[in-house]
């Protein structure tokens, strides 16, 4: 069974499919486009990074990291955590709100970098900063389910390929504010 909505108040009538389930929703409660949705991102912390084992030449007043995130691949809007000292691992706990325009269709993946700051000795940084992990995370596809976990870094290497170099977690949810 299809339900319209009445159009009352100037809302758009919106279809709905019917079931028992949701026939008492939709009796009680109205659907509006009056809302906004955002994503709520918080970066945790990053482990097995760049090993004194493996990089005993980074200093450990050279260990500062943090955390570029952006939800375009090209270049856009980007979000940077505080930087943290690092041995062993760097933890951040800082949390993004993030407005979307339209989250399930034009953002499929959040982009996630772990920089260090401050490298001395690397060759070709002129800057000074070092990409030691990029991840590329599928976002939530539902409103209000949080996703987290700890997800695998992928670190570029002299030879132009890529390893997997220690994980980063976090945890993101798909919010929705009414206005």
């Amino acid at each position: 069974m299809v339900m319209i909505e009445k159009n009352t108040n100037g809302k758009v009538p919106r279809r709905y499919n019917v079931n028992s389930y949701n026939l008492r929703a939709i009796r009680t409660k109205t659907i509006d486009n009056n809302y906004n949705l955002t994503l709520s991102f918080t970066v945790h912390y990053a482990d097995d990074i760049e090993s004194p084992k493996i990089y005993p030449s980074i200093s450990v007043d050279n260990r500062v990291y943090y955390v570029a995130c952006s939800i375009a691949a090209e270049a856009g809007m980007q979000f940077n955590t505080n930087p943290v000292i690092g041995l062993p691992d760097p933890t951040w706990k800082q949390n993004f709100r993030i407005w979307l325009d339209d989250p399930l269709h034009n953002y499929p993946f959040i982009y996630v970098e772990v920089i260090r700051l401050y490298s001395t000795s690397d060759p070709g940084t002129s800057n000074g900063k070092v990409v030691v992990g990029r991840a590329k995370i599928p976002m939530p596809t539902k409103v209000s389910r949080k996703k987290e976990g700890r997800f695998g870094l992928m670190r570029s290497d002299e030879k132009g390929g890529c390893r997997p170099e220690g994980h980063i977690a976090v945890s993101m949810e798909i919010v929705r504010i009414d206005n």
